[in-house]
């Protein structure tokens, strides 16, 4: 794993490292079965944010979607310009339930996708939406 332009980067096939305290390589890894699927990226600040969140918290963080290739992004369905195969956004359990959401993300200066189209999961990215809003539709 390397630091490349404020970038985690790794290959798929190396060794599962720590990136913080309590998240690893294997956690933004691409889900998909691409054997093509190699490189892995995940922004730093992402996940230092992530890591101060999980702290505040003092629970652990469930990470569902990091980083996608472009492939596995289409194939679920994923935007077409998705931030996942940017490596600047990420999909957790949902946090409405948890945190003053709005005060969280100006906090933490992230964005997210309006809550109510995403029941399961929260959404999570360090790029300014089109709407400059910090909850958005997707």
């Amino acid at each position: 794993m390397t630091i490349v332009d404020g970038f985690y980067t790794w290959n798929k096939t190396d060794p599962r490292e720590n990136l913080t305290t309590h998240f690893s390589t294997a956690e933004f890894t691409c889900n998909c079965k691409n054997l093509s699927c190699k490189e892995q990226k995940i922004e730093v600040k992402l996940v230092a944010k992530l890591q101060k969140l999980r702290d505040q918290l003092k629970k652990p963080l469930q990470v569902h979607s990091g980083y996608r290739c472009a492939a596995h992004n289409k194939a679920i369905g994923g935007a077409k310009n998705s931030n996942h195969v940017k490596g600047q956004a990420v999909d957790i359990q949902s946090l409405v339930k948890i945190l003053d959401l709005p005060k969280f993300l100006e906090e933490y200066d992230l964005y997210t996708e309006d809550p109510t189209q995403t029941l399961t999961w929260q959404h999570l990215q360090t790029v300014v939406p089109k709407s400059k809003k910090r909850i958005f539709s997707p």
